[in-house]
């Protein structure tokens, strides 16, 4: 497609961006994909995951609710610590996407 406004373009692209990885996450669920226990999420990932905010995922960390672990200067977050954090949580009625 071709815009007169580069910025309108731009919003587009993001928007049809954000569209494609959507439909990929539901294809995967829709699939019965899995998580592996073992696997480690950024804290933007793992803040999107308990869909709270980045602030909020930080304060969690730094308030020891959840356990993470240094990568160089990153943290990450093991799927099982939010796995356990989410039925702490939300002990009945508690849905997730399976752990192997």
């Amino acid at each position: 497609m071709k815009f007169a406004n580069a910025e309108f373009a731009g919003n587009f692209r993001e928007l049809a961006n954000r569209i494609e990885r959507l439909e990929a996450a539901i294809r995967q669920l829709e699939e019965g994909s899995t998580i592996k226990k073992d696997q480690y999420f950024s804290i933007d990932e793992a803040a999107s995951y308990l869909d709270v905010s980045r602030s909020t995922m930080y304060r969690l960390l730094r308030d020891r609710e959840i356990t993470y672990i240094n990568v160089g200067r990153h943290r990450r977050v093991l799927a099982s610590d939010l796995e356990k954090y989410l039925k702490l949580q939300h002990p009945v009625g508690y849905k997730s996407i399976p752990i192997r």
